[in-house]
This record gives structure tokens, C-alpha cells and sequence, in this order.
């Protein structure tokens, strides 16, 4: 564990760039904790269920060794290969020449139709070992963009309309 950021240090001044991707989901669960004071007796607090409940939206993003945001979004649904394609061309407008990009082993990195587009688009993926999510850096960036999103759940006053809720997780995610 301790040679990990020697290994970092190493090679950021070395071409290609390293950029980290994950994905995230942000849900009620992880959000809004229900657990009041209340007095102990027969009398139970109410809390309103669908207020505070919405769809899971799911997150992508990629940091570079620096620990800066390159690129993130949000969607209603989880990512498909298409999606994930689809984030990856926004990605390479924003980042010229060939890069190696960190991910883990969920099927849409590993689906053909993506492995080609890395490929022409001069993206070499390191694929990071199963059940490692210390050696992502990038989970970091969830951690502090879900404790950000949750002080900013208390200033939501309609969780019906997924796109503000999309908003806010993604200034959440550029506040990072």
C-alpha cells in the first residue's frame, strides 16, 4: 500500500497521462438518514416516505493522478455500454493523444464494442484487481461528493423531478 503513491509519483511526469474512471450511485439510502429524537412513549414521528425517496441515479468520473475532476455526469439509469461510449468520446474532446485510463472490471469496460472504441481512440485500459477499490483513487471523489450531497439533500424540497436531484449531485461532483 505504501509504494502505491510512490508508483504515482513516478509516473505522472511520464507519457501517456494515467486518468482513473468509476462509476457511483447516489440512492435515498445513502442520502437521508430517518433516525429522529423523538420522546420515548406511545407517540411515533412521521416522517413523509416520498418526499425523501428518489430514483437511484447513477455517476461517472474520471480524476487524473492529481486528483483533479477531467470529466463526470449523471443519469436516471445505470450505464450501458452505449452510455459508457458515450461518456468516453466526451472525454477524449477534452483530452488529446494517447492516455491510459484506470477501471475496474464491470462488463461495460470489458464489452467489445468498447475495448474497439478504446482502441481507435488511443485509450489503453488498466484494468485494476478484483475487489481493490484502495488502489482507485478516484473512489475518493465519491466519498466527498456523497458527503457533500447529503448536507445539500436538507435544501431540496421536491425529490419528484429527477433532473434538479441530477443537478445538484453533479455540483456536488464539480465541487469535489
Amino acid at each position: 500500500m505504501e509504494s502505491f503513491p510512490k508508483m504515482i509519483a513516478g509516473i505522472t511526469h511520464n507519457q501517456p497521462p494515467i486518468f482513473f474512471l468509476d462509476e457511483s450511485v447516489f440512492s435515498t439510502a445513502q442520502s437521508v438518514n430517518l433516525r429522529v429524537w423523538a420522546p420515548v412513549g406511545p407517540v411515533q414521528p412521521y416522517i413523509r416516505r416520498k418526499k425523501l425517496s428518489f430514483k437511484a441515479i447513477a455517476a461517472i468520473g474520471i480524476i487524473d493522478v492529481a486528483g483533479n475532476v477531467v470529466a463526470s455526469e449523471t443519469r436516471e439509469k445505470s450505464y450501458t455500454t452505449a452510455s459508457y461510449i458515450g461518456f468516453l468520446r466526451k472525454f477524449k474532446r477534452k483530452v488529446k493523444g494517447k492516455v491510459v485510463l484506470v477501471v475496474d472490471n464491470l462488463s461495460v469496460h470489458k464489452a467489445k464494442d468498447s475495448l474497439e472504441f478504446c482502441r481507435k481512440n488511443k485509450i489503453s485500459l488498466l484494468f485494476n484487481a478484483t475487489y481493490s477499490s484502495a488502489f482507485m483513487p478516484v473512489e475518493v471523489l465519491w466519498m466527498h461528493a456523497k458527503r457533500k450531497w447529503r448536507k445539500q439533500v436538507a435544501e431540496i424540497e421536491d425529490f419528484s423531478n429527477q433532473a434538479v436531484l441530477q443537478r445538484k449531485i453533479d455540483i456536488c461532483i464539480r465541487k469535489v
